[in-house]
């Protein structure tokens, strides 16, 4: 798939648009030179949530007609290895001159951001173990009848599953089939600091062999803290390189660098044979040093912390069911976007979704964004707000909403999470920079399974250096005051008014918000100044200000 010719400019879709009839855009899950991912929903199977990966059709394969594509379709869909995606469609798209390819979506990350997150540091051990995962995948590509070669390994080429740590190799988008008896074919395709000699020379034929350079120089950048491997026309000595003191024992740092050389020599004559062969040292170096090692998503062991230097995600949680976190949540948008700030605000999946019925002149402005969701502009602020319908495959829309958020940049990103008895909810907010948690003077409906959550959260939240702040609302001078306050775990940051009911009922029935109205405006906005202050310190603090 892919190869040389003239460049084609790929097409760049937004959400809500449809591929082949079937596939609904999401987001863009990642962007490179050879291609565009994006995550989509599978329409015709209730939504499932799938990734596709769109990469350029050359003029040769053009020219090679729907028998070309059809075969290259076969070939890619009867792939069944645990290491390598499951794809479960391939097609051609003309009109753009561009070839889609459609597998299952991978939940995790990319060894990139994995090893970005470790600081350039992976035990020797554990990147022996990463590549006896690549090795199976690798060998398996290489027995097929032709053999395929990937030619673009690299860290970015990499997923790591969540919580099990396993590993897919991705991206098929310069991966081809080896013909019998063939002539030169290998084009200046691959990675910089990855591809092997013959691929960006041009000037020779890839096999499997070329895989075996590209799996070394993987190793190589790894094992060697982010050094790309330069190659010269003799085979290398590593040893220097790896003999790091207590990075794995002496005698396995050694087998692990001479295994190395000879993957990235040169030439193709002068390198390990195959992936079996491959697959057997790696395997030796792993029993010798008498530890089982997988490379678990995360890297569990190194705390990382949680950077607002591309905005802050806000979650606003309650600490009982109409404590009044929807209020806050909009309204703290509605306050930001007022201020110039650029906002993404949106309501957490849930079996009780509200946004719809208290911005009811806005939603029906809107259009659907992907299942169970609907977006409308209002100014710099853009909203996100759950359909009024019951929510039957709840695993799948949280999925899909999430990537809708992490694809996009805001300024600030505010969650209404008031579903405040989900697990998921709990989770997603040891994620966000900030949580507000919200609390009404009725302490009479305040659970003890809620406030032991609320302990954790904040516990998780310091280990990330995020903050966890109090609102107290509908703040009203009664004699007890002072004692509600002293009730919650920690002085609020903000207490928020208790409203005129008949002048705020009026205002909500008129289609508008609080932030509308002249007379209310005033002593919400001064209410929520702390708040504001804080979120105004955060956002210059992640600008390095």
């Amino acid at each position: 798939m892919g190869g040389s010719g003239a460049e084609v400019e790929l097409p760049l879709w937004e959400t809500g648009s449809i591929i082949a009839d079937r596939y609904a855009i999401i987001s863009v899950l990642g962007k490179g030179g050879m291609g565009i991912v994006y995550a989509v929903e599978d329409r015709k199977l209730q939504g499932k949530l799938r990734a596709i990966k769109i990469t350029p059709i050359s003029i040769e394969e053009e020219a090679g007609g729907t028998h070309s594509f059809n075969a290259e379709a076969a070939m890619l869909v009867r792939l069944n290895h645990p290491n390598l995606p499951h794809i479960v469609d391939a097609f051609p798209i003309h009109k753009q001159s561009v070839y889609a390819v459609v597998m299952d979506f991978i939940h995790g990350e990319t060894l990139a951001a994995q090893f970005q997150k470790r600081q350039l540091q992976i035990t020797l051990l554990e990147v022996t173990q990463l590549g006896l995962q690549l090795c199976s995948a690798l060998n398996y590509l290489h027995r097929q009848t032709p053999q395929m070669v990937h030619r673009d390994l690299k860290p970015s080429n990499v997923m790591i599953e969540d919580g099990s740590g396993h590993l897919r190799l991705i991206d098929f988008g310069i991966a081809r089939q080896v013909k019998a008896n063939g002539g030169q074919d290998t084009a200046k395709l691959g990675t910089p600091g990855f591809a092997a000699p013959e691929q960006y020379q041009g000037s020779g034929r890839s096999d499997p062999r070329t895989d075996v350079y590209g799996l070394g120089a993987l190793l190589y950048y790894l094992a060697s803290g982010g050094e790309y491997y330069e190659p010269v026309p003799v085979v290398p000595r590593l040893e220097p390189h790896f003999k790091w003191k207590g990075r794995m024992k002496t005698e396995g740092s050694a087998m692990l660098a001479h295994v190395l050389s000879r993957m990235l020599a040169y030439r193709l004559e002068e390198r390990i044979a195959n992936m079996e062969q491959v697959e057997r040292e790696l395997l030796a170096i792993v029993q010798l040093s008498g530890d089982h090692v997988r490379l678990s998503s995360g890297f569990p062991g190194r705390q990382g912390h949680i950077s607002a230097a591309n905005g802050i995600t806000i979650g606003v949680w309650p600490l009982s069911p109409g404590a009044g976190a929807t209020f806050a949540a909009i309204t703290l948008a509605k306050l930001l976007g007022q201020g110039g700030l650029s906002c993404l605000a949106a309501e957490f999946p849930s079996n009780r979704p509200e946004w719809h019925a208290l911005l009811p002149s806005q939603y029906a402005s809107g259009r659907q964004v992907f299942h169970h969701y609907w977006t409308w502009q209002e100014g710099v602020i853009q909203w996100l707000a759950q359909k009024p319908a019951q929510i039957e495959q709840e695993t799948f829309d949280l999925e899909k909403w999430e990537l809708y958020l992490h694809q996009r940049h805001y300024d600030v990103k505010i969650v209404d999470v008031s579903s405040f008895n989900e697990p998921a909810a709990g989770e997603w907010l040891t994620r966000c920079q900030l949580v507000c948690i919200v609390a009404d003077p009725f302490p009479a409906k305040w659970q003890q399974p809620q406030l032991r959550r609320l302990q954790t959260l904040q516990q998780k939240l310091n280990a990330q250096e995020g903050r966890l702040v109090w609102l107290a609302n509908k703040d009203n001078r009664f004699v007890e005051r002072e004692q509600w306050l002293q009730l919650l775990p920690e002085r609020p940051l903000a207490a928020l008014p208790m409203l005129p009911a008949a002048e705020w009922l009026k205002v909500l029935w008129s289609g508008k918000w609080v932030t509308e109205d002249k007379r209310l405006c005033m002593p919400v906005k001064q209410s929520f100044d702390p708040l504001l202050v804080l979120i105004s310190r955060m956002l210059n603090k992640g600008k390095g200000k």
